[in-house]
């Protein structure tokens, strides 16, 4: 229908930096205005999104600062090809240690989010699957063995395969 969500991080006025999407045609005009994602206090950085056609959804996902306590986590928000949200922003990685660089793919039936990971000394990519109603998909899970520096995920599918790459 040649129109697509994008997502952005913005920090309006004195606030800190928040997530927006913006629906646009595939010609360049805007559908909406700006639509809030994620507002809340302190920042959130690195948004991503992705679409799953089986639930005629877009997941959009971001490094989330909100547990002030900790160093930051992975949230996401579905939303509805119009433009509103549906439900509310949701946790998928909020572990102690710091969750960065959030990515996704979307295949036919569940996106998968990717971030690294980092404790202490020791880094790692995780993963964790997440339907298109918002639920999380079984337990989060490593990509990667933590012996060497991994924090720069990417993430793709592909259909003919039915598989992921994350690199």
């Amino acid at each position: 229908d040649n129109e697509f969500l994008l997502v952005y991080r913005d920090a309006r006025g004195l606030n800190l930096p928040d997530i927006y999407a913006q629906l646009v045609r595939s010609d360049g005009r805007l559908l909406s205005n700006a639509i809030p994602i994620c507002d809340y206090y302190d920042s959130q950085d690195d948004p991503q999104v992705a679409y799953l056609a089986a639930a005629d959804r877009y997941l959009v996902i971001w490094s989330d600062g909100r547990n002030t306590t900790e160093t930051p986590d992975i949230y996401g928000q579905l939303v509805r090809r119009d433009g509103t949200l549906d439900g509310g922003n949701f946790p998928i990685a909020v572990a102690p240690g710091g969750h960065f660089r959030p990515r996704l793919a979307a295949a036919e039936d569940a996106f998968l989010v990717v971030w690294g990971y980092a404790v202490g000394e020791s880094s790692r990519i995780q993963g964790q699957r997440v339907s298109g109603a918002g639920a999380l998909l079984g337990a989060c899970f490593d990509i990667s063995d933590g012996m060497a520096w991994a924090g720069q995920p990417d993430v793709a599918y592909r259909p003919a395969a039915n598989r992921y790459l994350v690199v």
